[in-house]
This record gives C-alpha cells, structure tokens and sequence, in this order.
C-alpha cells in the first residue's frame, strides 16, 4: 500500500528556492516541467532507491501554532524513467507528520552537439538538490 504524499506550496517553493537563495530560472523551468511525472512516479513506483535522515532546524505546527526547533527530517527518493526521462523524486517528512513532496530532479538530460549525443548526468544526493 502507498503512502499518502502531501503535494503543499513548501515543497513547490523549494523547486524555485534551496534555502533562501533563488534557484536559477533555468533550474527552475527544468523542475516545473519534469513536476508533472511526480505523481505518476510516487503512484507506480514500489522501491525507493534511496533514503537519508538529517537533524535539522525546522519550521513545524506545534499544538496548532508554528514554530522553528529541531527535528529528524527523513528524506526517501524514487527513480524511474517515463517517456524517455529518468526522473528523482524527493519526499520528506519531518518528525512523525505528513509526507510531502519535496523536489523532482532531472536523471540526464540529453542534447546533440556537433551531431554527437552528449549526456550530462545530475548529482545523485538527495540533499545536493
């Protein structure tokens, strides 16, 4: 059985902003294109190809009013190739909450130069995104 994965206006930020710096417009084009797989991955996918956990600083609901503290963060990964795009997709939860999505990341990207195929291949951490 699935889990119920949570797609908020967080995890939609975080595909226009790592932190607080602003993600470049060409990273951002890219994510907001390859979103639209997101769900598709998350509902087919049955392995998650890779998993972190971080004690972070976070902001989190707390006895209905927000605030900032420490938390293990858990991050879970999926991989799949759809329409000829191999795409990661990040969920994450803080402590015991929901699961959110978190970022979609570009497996390749393909282009020709010189008449050559060139594959340029993306960082495979889940906190490199």
């Amino acid at each position: 059985k699935h889990a119920k994965i949570h797609f908020t206006s967080e995890g939609f930020n975080h595909l226009m902003f790592k932190g607080k710096a602003e993600r470049s417009r060409k990273d951002q084009i890219t994510k907001f294109q390859l979103i639209e797989y997101a769900p598709e991955i998350i509902g087919l996918t049955t392995t998650i190809q890779e998993t972190d956990v971080k004690r972070l600083n976070v902001s989190m609901r707390s006895h209905g009013k927000n605030t900032r503290g420490m938390a293990d963060v858990y991050y879970w990964a999926f991989v799949a190739i759809i329409r000829g795009k191999k795409v990661k997709v990040v969920v994450r939860r803080i402590e015991h909450g929901p699961i959110l999505f978190w970022s979609v990341i570009p497996g390749w990207v393909t282009s020709k130069a010189l008449g050559h195929k060139v594959v340029s291949k993306a960082k495979g951490d889940l906190d490199a995104d």
